[in-house]
């Protein structure tokens, strides 16, 4: 009688186990994909959303300061780089004002830096179609250049979504996302 009180209050047996695990693997196998896909969906709506964010501030401060502000690409926070990447960061600046230096003016010439964007994840790409690398907005705020743009993971595998981010002449921006699982 002894023997078997023992027996009951032993815990788990080794084949119970091995069932417990192979469950718990088949529940992790089938949830690791989506989770990752979640994660990638979320990373590229946050940059979108910035870089949409980035060129409303830039627009609007054109329209407040009265005059042309610029948003470009940069790889120190402080300069337009003429040859980076988007996915470097980017800047938003005006010339500044001879005689205050916290003030845009049309003669400006030094550059006031309005708001910084710090690089993105090492394995997005963010590029342009035309390789433009400048988005300027003049005072009136409307005749910007238009600019289209793609945002996508490259590394480790590519994604399989994509961002296309669209600023029209009127500084409106579009946002369309993509399936091809393509990233240049």
């Amino acid at each position: 009688m002894r023997s078997l009180r023992q027996r009951s209050c032993a815990g788990f047996t080794l084949i119970e186990l091995l069932v417990c695990v192979a469950l718990l693997a088949l529940l992790l196998s089938l949830a690791v994909p989506s989770f990752g896909s979640a994660m990638l969906t979320n990373r590229l709506a946050s940059y979108t959303n910035e870089f949409i964010g980035t060129a409303q501030f830039a627009r609007s401060e054109a329209i407040k300061r009265n005059a042309q502000v610029t948003v470009c690409a940069s790889t120190d926070g402080a300069t337009c780089a003429s040859s980076a990447t988007w996915a470097q960061g980017w800047i938003v600046m005006c010339p500044a004002s001879t005689s205050n230096a916290n003030m845009c003016a049309a003669s400006g010439t030094s550059n006031l830096v309005l708001q910084r964007r710090p690089a993105l994840a090492s394995d997005y790409h963010f590029t342009t179609d035309t390789g433009s690398y400048s988005l300027v907005f003049p005072a009136s705020g409307v005749g910007v250049n238009q600019l289209t743009m793609t945002l996508c993971r490259f590394s480790p595998q590519p994604g399989n979504q994509e961002r296309r981010v669209t600023v029209t002449g009127t500084g409106r921006t579009a946002v369309v996302t993509a399936h091809t699982g393509a990233c240049a």
